[in-house]
C-alpha cells in the first residue's frame, strides 16, 4: 500500500502541513520508467502524485527508513474531511503492484526486528490512540489473552475466516463472506443480506419503526429510549472465538432515532471491522506470521458518553449537506437531506431574483 503526504503543489487539499520536495536535503526524483506518476483510489475518494524517495520518520529522527518510496500529491478528490497530512500504507506486501511498506523498510534498516504493528484505538485526547511498530504490549494496552487468527490465502491481504454474526440469541443470514479488519474504516461493515437480516429483527422482536436510509449512508429506524435500551449485543465469531460489541458502540439513539453505525457493503462477499470493534479489541498485525490478533483493550469498558465521542467524530467526516440532513432527521424532522437541498435551492433562486434585479435597477 502507497505511503503518501500532501504536498504544497496541491490545489485541492486543503489546509493541512503540506510537504515540499524541493525542501528536503533527501527527496530523490523517481525516473519516469520507474513508474514515477501515481494514482489510488479509496472508498469515498482517490489521489494522484508523483513518486520519489525519501528518509521517513514516525518522529522527528526517530523510526526512519531512509530512501523510502513515498507519493508526493498534488490532487485528490473525496477526501476534503481528512484530518491527515496523508497516509502510512500497511497493507500485506504481497501486492505486487505497490511499492515497498514502510514497515518492510524499517525491518531491512536494522530499526525492528519483526514485520508487526498494533493499534491500541481511543476516542479522545484523555483516551489516547496508541500506534506501535516491531512488536506488541499486551501487558499496557489489553486486558486479556491475545487470540491469534491465520490470514486467508492467498494472503493478499489481511482477510480472516469468519463463521457466524449473531444479533443477541438470533444468528444473522451469511453467505460465504471473508472479514477485513480495517483501522481505516470509520464503522464495522456487512453484507447486504446479513444487514437485512439485522434491520427486519429490529422492527420485528423488538419493535422500531420501518427500516429507513439516512442521509449518510446509514440505515436506522424510528425507535423509543425504551426499545434503545433493549437492543443486545453483537457478536461477531472468527474460527471458534467470539468477540463482542455492545449497542453503545453499533448504534445512536437520538430524538427517537437508532441509527445503526453499521455501514453495507453490498453484495461484494466482504465484510469490515471498522474503528467501532476496535473500541473494544487491541489489534496485532503479524506480517511474517501472516497472522491477526486480538486481545480485550483497556478501553473496552467505554461508558455510553465514550462511544458517543466517537459517533461525533465519524459526523466530523461529512459533507455539509450530510451533516445537516442527518442531525435534522435526528432533530425528528422527516426528509432531513431533502428540506436541505430545496432551503439550498430556494435561496439560490431568491438570491438569482435580488442579483437580477440590482442589474435591471442599475440599467434604469
Amino acid at each position: 500500500m502507497w505511503t503518501w503526504v500532501q504536498t504544497k503543489d496541491c490545489w485541492s487539499c486543503g489546509t493541512h502541513n503540506n510537504f515540499n520536495p524541493k525542501a528536503s536535503d533527501s527527496w530523490k526524483d523517481l525516473p519516469e520508467s520507474d513508474g514515477r506518476m501515481m494514482a489510488t483510489g479509496y472508498g469515498s475518494g482517490a489521489v494522484f502524485g508523483y513518486a520519489g524517495t525519501d528518509r521517513v520518520c514516525l518522529a522527528p529522527n526517530q523510526i526512519c527508513a531512509d530512501d523510502h518510496r513515498i507519493a508526493a500529491i498534488v490532487a485528490e478528490t473525496g477526501l476534503d474531511t481528512l484530518v491527515g497530512d496523508g497516509i502510512l500504507g500497511l497493507g500485506p506486501d504481497t501486492l505486487t503492484d505497490m511499492p515497498k511498506l514502510f514497515i518492510d523498510s524499517l525491518k531491512e534498516s536494522g530499526v525492528i526486528d519483526q514485520r508487526m504493528f498494533s493499534f491500541l484505538i481511543g476516542l479522545d485526547h484523555n483516551l489516547p490512540s496508541k500506534f506501535m511498530v516491531g512488536g506488541y504490549d499486551v501487558g499496557k494496552y489489553a486486558k486479556g489473552p491475545i487470540q491469534w487468527h491465520e490470514t486467508l490465502e492467498p494472503k493478499k491481504t489481511w482477510y480472516l475466516d469468519w463463521t457466524a454474526v449473531k444479533f443477541g440469541d438470533d444468528t444473522l443470514k451469511l453467505d460465504k463472506t471473508v472479514m477485513l479488519p480495517d483501522t481505516g474504516t470509520s464503522f464495522i461493515s456487512l453484507p447486504e443480506k446479513t444487514m437485512n437480516h439485522l434491520l427486519s429483527i429490529m422492527h420485528e422482536q423488538y419493535g422500531t419503526g420501518e427500516p429507513k436510509l439516512y442521509p449518510v449512508g446509514l440505515w436506522g429506524a424510528h425507535c423509543t429510549v425504551e426499545q434503545y435500551n433493549a437492543m443486545p449485543d453483537l457478536t461477531f465469531t472468527i474460527e471458534s472465538t467470539n468477540y463482542v460489541i455492545s449497542k453503545h458502540q453499533y448504534m445512536i439513539n437520538r430524538n427517537g432515532h437508532c441509527v445503526l453505525q453499521i455501514a453495507p457493503t453490498g453484495d461484494t462477499g466482504k465484510a469490515y471491522l471498522g474503528i467501532n470493534f476496535f473500541e473494544n479489541y487491541y489489534g496485532i498485525f503479524d506480517m511474517d506470521n501472516k497472522r491477526v490478533g486480538f486481545a480485550e483493550s483497556v478501553y473496552s469498558d467505554l461508558s455510553e458518553h465514550q462511544s458517543m465521542t466517537h459517533t461525533n467524530q465519524i459526523l466530523l467526516n461529512m459533507s455539509s449537506v450530510e451533516k445537516a440532513g442527518y442531525f435534522m432527521e435526528a432533530a425528528g424532522f422527516e426528509h432531513g437531506h431533502e428540506i436541505i437541498c430545496g432551503s439550498i435551492a430556494l435561496v439560490s433562486v431568491l438570491i438569482g431574483a435580488m442579483i437580477a434585479n440590482c442589474l435591471l435597477f442599475r440599467g434604469q
